[in-house]
């Protein structure tokens, strides 16, 4: 009789803590609409601060699996790419103040000097091992792949330009040297270095790739149970990036990179139901953010610019046409730089998972 009755409890215990974990494999593809955000601003060499934040609209494709291995181990490789994305019309804001030191004259800005058209991919390649917990949680860490690029094209001037260059390029009116007769006037400085989105900015592309490590937590209340019936996930992850580096073509020969700088954050959430034990729908929403510093190196020095510019054409301030054979004075070294940028995206749909 005890052992009938041993053997009854160990019936009714059985089940329910094989319930509480459930390492179970699956596969899904799913499609989602959302948005992606890219920004980026920061402080040019003159002090003029400057900012820009397109948003475009995207259709992106989730795919990918899960894998156990033993009891409570497993391992995902997901991915994650925009299919679609429309143009965005982008605008460059400036504000700041500057004085001319010839005649102390204030000049400032504050509005949209340069105006685009822009447009986003994204794409990522998750491979992340995992530990079941009971009751469906799990402790997920391991690497990402992501590359996001942005187009520009249909270059245009703001209402602001005008503003911007003054502002901008005032500092430097009147600098010399003192070893050459470069021109230094503001209507030279214009002609040379003055920002002219129609006449010289080409179209390009920005390409940013990311290698990071990740950890983060997940649930899942497939991980627990076997019943047939609804489904519920939610998890967040955090990234460090281990190596970042962005190519511009319309500077293909320099590539700017950084290490342990920036932090990325994923959200997921997802309710679906579960019609067999093989086959299931899920309506997903995610999030992403992610903010890379700012990356800058010399493009040309002070003496090489001077260089450059000999036999610019410009007019002067009594409207003659003037040709700068000594070429024209900057004022300093000149940079290039990434700036600081973050981009984002959120989207919403359906994923089908299955078993076989």
């Amino acid at each position: 009789m005890r052992k009938v009755f041993i053997s009854s409890v160990a019936l009714l215990v059985s089940p329910t803590l094989f319930a509480a974990i459930n390492n179970e494999a699956f596969t899904f593809i799913g499609f989602n609409a959302g948005q992606i955000t890219y920004k980026e601003g920061g402080t040019l060499s003159s002090g003029v601060k400057f900012e820009t934040s397109p948003t475009t609209t995207n259709i992106f494709n989730y795919s990918g699996g899960y894998t156990p291995i033993g009891d409570r181990f497993g391992f995902y490789i997901n991915n994650t790419s925009t299919l679609t994305s429309d143009q965005a019309n982008e605008s460059w804001k400036a504000s700041g103040s500057n004085v001319d030191p010839t005649d102390s004259t204030t000049y400032s800005v504050d509005g949209t000097y340069q105006r685009d058209l822009a447009s986003t991919k994204h794409q990522a390649l998750d491979i992340l091992g995992g530990y079941l917990l009971n009751n469906g949680h799990q402790i997920v860490f391991g690497a990402s792949y992501t590359q996001s690029s942005l187009d520009r094209s249909g270059f245009d001037a703001g209402s602001s330009l005008d503003d911007f260059n003054r502002a901008n390029l005032s500092p430097y009116v009147g600098t010399s040297d003192g070893t050459s007769s470069a021109a230094n006037t503001y209507e030279a400085l214009n002609a040379a270095y003055g920002a002219d989105p129609t006449g010289k900015i080409r179209n390009f592309t920005e390409t940013f790739t990311s290698f990071s490590l990740q950890a983060g937590y997940k649930y899942d209340t497939l991980f627990k149970t076997r019943e047939l019936g609804s489904r519920l996930q939610f998890g967040a992850t955090v990234g460090i990036p281990m190596y970042y580096s962005v190519v511009n073509t319309s500077q293909p020969t320099l590539t700017f990179d950084s290490s342990f700088e920036g932090f990325d954050v994923g959200f997921s959430a997802g309710y679906g139901w579960r019609f067999t034990e093989h086959v299931g729908v899920m309506a997903t929403a995610n999030y992403f953010y992610r903010i890379r510093p700012e990356l800058k190196q010399l493009f040309i020095t002070r003496q090489q610019s001077i260089e450059a510019t000999r036999g610019t054409v410009y007019t002067d301030s009594s409207s003659n046409s003037v040709t700068a054979s000594e070429g024209v004075d900057p004022g300093r070294d000149r940079y290039v730089s990434i700036p600081e940028n973050e981009l984002s995206y959120w989207n919403v749909g359906l994923s089908a998972y299955w078993n076989f």
